[in-house]
């Protein structure tokens, strides 16, 4: 067949005409190479090169990851040795009784509830005293809430209202919320 189309070209076209042929066959068959050799590498290797970014930016969100979760397993360690060096026989609740005695707010305390929950996958339980200061002065509370965050305990407040008993009075009712974990 490839025989008969050359004698055919030989035969009845010029010089010119059979190169203007030779070279249209010449640049389909290189179209038809690179179309099924080379433009298949040039895709493949782009596809491997978003690959590999997207690869990249997965690794660096898993050593960002990484290096929070190591963050917070030092600070859990921190905390469970904290929790740990406390005297025996801690409770939050004598906590703030023995604080609010020493700050001199002790007679101000009109309730103290406390609470405990279960954390999940710890061995420490959350507990939780709300409690109530009536007529007390912004000194009073300042020193309390100081005693209470500066203790070394690992006690903090979680939620604090703070109301004004009467317009022309400056005394506070204060509710507030402190929690520890206990082993």
């Amino acid at each position: 067949m490839i025989r008969k189309v050359k004698l055919y070209i030989e035969r009845k076209l010029s010089r010119r005409e059979q190169m203007a042929v030779y070279a249209a066959a010449g640049i389909i068959l290189l179209l038809l190479v690179f179309q099924v050799l080379v433009a298949p590498i040039f895709t493949k290797r782009e596809r491997m090169g978003k690959a590999l970014h997207g690869k990249i930016a997965v690794l660096n969100e898993v050593l960002t990851l990484k290096k929070e979760y190591d963050g917070l397993r030092r600070e859990t360690e921190r905390s469970s040795r904290r929790i740990a060096s406390r005297e025996k026989g801690f409770t939050l609740f004598s906590f703030l009784d023995k604080l609010s005695g020493s700050v001199g707010v002790k007679d101000k305390i009109s309730y103290m509830k406390p609470s405990t929950s279960n954390t999940p996958n710890s061995n420490l339980k959350k507990s939780t005293v709300e409690m109530e200061l009536r007529s007390i002065s912004v000194e009073q509370l300042t020193n309390f809430l100081y005693g209470v965050e500066t203790s070394g305990k690992m006690v903090s407040v979680k939620r604090l209202s703070i109301t004004k008993k009467d317009k022309q009075d400056a005394a506070l009712v204060v509710v507030l919320q402190v929690e520890t974990f206990e082993s």
